[in-house]
Parts: structure tokens; C-alpha cells; sequence
């Protein structure tokens, strides 16, 4: 195009001219059918019109159903509704440069062809391998942060509270993004945006309450479908709680009919799971310690009746080694008596050969007298009881309160009376 120059100054219109080739121009399209959400709706009271905006992401357009044909229209759509209209013409208002739609019929867009739309997206979706159950992203065991992306209201909140009673310490950040309208698809997929570039997120749960195809329109959305699907971090979809599920469904990590469904998938490990597989492995752990412990135990039992056998049979062997030193110790004082009696009659026969056999004997008497006492276990520190016949005892059972005991110790003797009697548990 020639760049403007003084010359061509001459040939310079006016805005009114051309405000008028706007206006032709808009006459010259003629008549059609459009589709978009009533983004607002007003009943003119005096003349009895109605205004009406249409709109979808990128756009919007004013239109008008004048007054005589507003009952071909109803009922009248409501704010938010999804509707084709057919206007007849396009109108240009010169003095404000405005355009507006003059529309004589308008239709619901029925849910019957938002399903279809539905369907042949889902097929170019299939057909990329978007939707391949071996190319969606793991869920993590133990996510460090949980990102919820949701309507800021009470209903779709719900997420979050099923989160909280699933675990409580769990970290959430919480993104809010417009779920329904024209502007959802822009708003969710910014959202998403914003939190996997959020440190520490390892999962995104993209939630909604119920609602009609039309309501859950942007959840069918090619666009939004892909960027779920890109998304760094895996993404669980919790929309609509309907059997029709959307297109992010099919293209998301996993998907849940309702928020505690959700609140499982994303934190998959409960509180109360953690808790009991602790205590399980508490109890496991106590058993290993307590091993040491028992075997420690147990082979002090079986050392303390070792102990009691070993000494059992030492006192039987000291008191069998005493009895026959008793018995030895009589019978060489009998035979020294006898010899002695012997000398003592034939002495003056004998002479000195009697006196050194006596010496002999006496010395040998001595000796073994000696090493019955150096084998006396009394004198180290040990007590012989014997019952009233003289036997040695050797156990508590053989024992009865009131019994009378004999106790022969290193320097003398004593009498016991046994008043009471208590058994080990170990013997």
C-alpha cells in the first residue's frame, strides 16, 4: 500500500462516508445462523425489546429482537445459556459506530448435538494416541504438594475437604479458574499452567460440580484436552459426577466420579492406612527386640537350675564323702584301739618295736584325719541340714512348716524349727 503523501489528501473521505460503506457492508451479509452464550439479557420496559450479548472466547456481539417478534423466541434464553440464533440482518449505527445483530428466532443448542461435537472430538483425540492408557503419566505414592484447580465456591471446594480428612498434614495449593462459560477453557488451562510451574506440586486434581452437557462444555474442549494431557505433573479430572463423562476424562492421568474418589487417587495412602502399617511394623519390630530379651531370660533359667543341680549334687558328694570319711575315721580308731589294746598287753613283750608300730598308726590317723578336715565343706562357708534321722536334705520339698532341722556348720551345731516354706518357680 502507497504511503500517504500531501497529494493524495483530495481523495480523503469522510467518517460519514465511510461509516456508510461499513453500514453497506454489513447489509451485505445477508442473513444467517450464529451460535455463542448469552453473556447478558434485558427486556427493554417501554418498547417492550429485547438486548441481548452473544459471545464465545474470542468475541462478542450485541443483538436485538424487536419487540414484534419476541414471540417467536420464547421462551427467552437465560444468562449463561448456550443458543443459535438466526438474525436477519446486521444493522450499523453510524453515530456510535456500533453493530448489532437483529435476531427473529432463537434455539437452546440441544444437548443431543453438544454430544456429538463430543464425540468427534474424542475420536481426533483417540486417533493422536491421546488417549492410550500406556502414555498416561503415574500417579505418585506420596505426592509432596496436591494442586486443586476448581470454582471458587463452597460446592467445588469439596476436593480440598476430602483431601484434608484423607490426610491432614497433606499440602495443597489451591488455584481457582472459571469452570463454566466462555471464558473456562482460557481460565482452567492457565491455571494448570501456573501450578505444575508451582515447586513441589507432583499432582493437579481438576474438579466440578454436575451439570448438563452445556454446563460442562469446556471440559469437551480439544484445547483443553491437550494441555491436560502436556501437562508436566499428572492431572485427575473430578467433573460432572455423570455417567457421560467428558473428553478431559479420557485424556487425564486418572479420573473420579466425586471428590473422595478423587481425594484416593491423589493421596493414596490414607492417615489411617499409614497409621495402622505403622503399628504393624511397630509390632514386628518389637517382636525382634524382645528375642534378645526372652533367650537373655531364658538362658538365665537355665543357668540358675543349672546352678541348683550343680549344687545339689556337690552337697550330695561332699555328704556321701563325709559319710565315708566317718566311716573310715571309725574303723581306724577301732583297729588303733585294738592295736592298742594288743600293745598294751603283750608291751612288755613288744618293747620298742610296739612304741614305733603305735607312732606309725597314730601318724597315719592323724594324717587322714587331717585331710577328711581339709575336705569339710563347713569350713568353707557351707551348711549341712539333716532331718530328725540324721539324713541330709536336700530339697524344700522334702520340707513342712514346724519341721525340726539338724544344721552342722564349721564351728558347731544348731537345731532349726522350719516355719515357713517357699518353692522357686524355676525348679
Amino acid at each position: 500500500m502507497a504511503p500517504a503523501t500531501d497529494t493524495q489528501t483530495d481523495n480523503a473521505l469522510s467518517v460519514a462516508q465511510v461509516a456508510g460503506r461499513i453500514g453497506g457492508a454489513m447489509r451485505a451479509l445477508g442473513d444467517g445462523w450464529i451460535e455463542g452464550e448469552v453473556t447478558s439479557i434485558n427486556v427493554h420496559r417501554s418498547s417492550g425489546h429485547v438486548y441481548l450479548t452473544l459471545a464465545d472466547e474470542s468475541a462478542s456481539l450485541d443483538a436485538c429482537i424487536w419487540k414484534g417478534r419476541v414471540s417467536r423466541c420464547t421462551p427467552l434464553p437465560a444468562q449463561g445459556d448456550l443458543v443459535q440464533a438466526h438474525y436477519e440482518r446486521v444493522d450499523f449505527y453510524a453515530p456510535r459506530g456500533a453493530t448489532k445483530l437483529i435476531v427473529d428466532h432463537v434455539r437452546p443448542t440441544g444437548d443431543g448435538e453438544l454430544l456429538r461435537r463430543r464425540a468427534e472430538t474424542l475420536r481426533r483425540l483417540q486417533a493422536d494416541g491421546l488417549c492410550d492408557p500406556d502414555r498416561r503419566k503415574p500417579l505418585p505414592a506420596f505426592p509432596r504438594c496436591v494442586g486443586v484447580v476448581a470454582a471458587r465456591n463452597d460446592a467445588n471446594i469439596d476436593v480440598i475437604q476430602a483431601l484434608r480428612r484423607r490426610f491432614p498434614p497433606q499440602d495443597i495449593v489451591f488455584c481457582p479458574a472459571s469452570v463454566q462459560g466462555v471464558h473456562a477453557v482460557g481460565s482452567v488451562i492457565d491455571a494448570l499452567g501456573r501450578l505444575q510451574a508451582t515447586e513441589r506440586v507432583d499432582v493437579i486434581v481438576l474438579a466440578r460440580g454436575g451439570g448438563s452437557p452445556t454446563d460442562l462444555i469446556a471440559f469437551d474442549d480439544e484445547r483443553l484436552c491437550r494441555a491436560i494431557f502436556a501437562c508436566a505433573v499428572p492431572v485427575i479430572t473430578s467433573i460432572g459426577h455423570t455417567k457421560d463423562r467428558p473428553n478431559c476424562d479420557h485424556v487425564a492421568a486418572a479420573y473420579a466420579p466425586v471428590p473422595a474418589k478423587a481425594a484416593e487417587l491423589a493421596i493414596r495412602h490414607s492417615a489411617a492406612d499409614l497409621l495402622e502399617e505403622l503399628g504393624r511394623h511397630r509390632t514386628a519390630l518389637a517382636r525382634v527386640f524382645d528375642r534378645p530379651r526372652l533367650m537373655v531370660e531364658r538362658m538365665g533359667e537355665l543357668l540358675q537350675s543349672s546352678r541348683v543341680r550343680v549344687t545339689r549334687k556337690r552337697l550330695d558328694l561332699i555328704a556321701a564323702l563325709d559319710r565315708r570319711s566317718a566311716e573310715a575315721i571309725r574303723e581306724l580308731r577301732r583297729r588303733v584301739a585294738m592295736q592298742r589294746q594288743a600293745v598294751d598287753q603283750d608291751a612288755s613283750r613288744l618293747g620298742p618295736a610296739a612304741e614305733r608300730l603305735l607312732a606309725r598308726h597314730t601318724e597315719r590317723v592323724g594324717a587322714l584325719g587331717a585331710i577328711v578336715d581339709a575336705k569339710d565343706f563347713r569350713r568353707r562357708g557351707w551348711v549341712m541340714a539333716t532331718n530328725t534321722d540324721g539324713n541330709p536334705v536336700k530339697s524344700v520339698a522334702q520340707l513342712r512348716p514346724a519341721d525340726t532341722l539338724g544344721l552342722s556348720f564349721a564351728d558347731g551345731e544348731a537345731t532349726a524349727t522350719i516355719t515357713d516354706v517357699t518353692r522357686g518357680e524355676h525348679l
